[in-house]
């Protein structure tokens, strides 16, 4: 029988690196990531446990844990990958547990395309 066990600590130290309060790491992780294609299919998540695509350029995220506030009241980075595409959080269906994101092109018009988005904030 294998026992669980935790690791507990307050800072981190490198050998010559110097330390870091284990607080900053925690804070500073991204509590969702998200890597998907045109057809809101992930390859590559965390804290995420489906896409749907809604429509032409607009893609819905379930989180698998919420978070404290809103998706939009949050840091979140978005960005598109290998078009030239500008995704944004669409804030009107933001919620603890879902992260609602529109992709246009360069004219303002919803387009489809691969994307990956992050939350920074605390999870509830």
């Amino acid at each position: 029988i294998m026992a669980l066990g935790k690791i507990k600590a307050d800072t981190l130290e490198h050998s010559t690196a110097g330390a870091l309060d284990t607080q900053y790491v925690v804070n500073g992780s991204a509590k969702v990531t998200i890597a998907a294609n045109d057809d809101a299919v992930l390859f590559k998540s965390f804290n995420v446990s489906s896409g749907v695509d809604e429509a032409t350029g607009d893609y819905k995220y379930n989180l698998t844990n919420a978070i404290t506030t809103t998706t939009a009241e949050n840091c979140v980075t978005a960005c598109a990958l290998g078009y030239e595409n500008i995704i944004r959080v669409k804030t009107a269906d933001a919620t603890t547990s879902v992260l609602d994101l529109h992709s246009m092109n360069t004219s303002g018009s919803s387009a489809n395309g691969w994307h990956a988005a992050a939350i920074h904030g605390d999870l509830a």
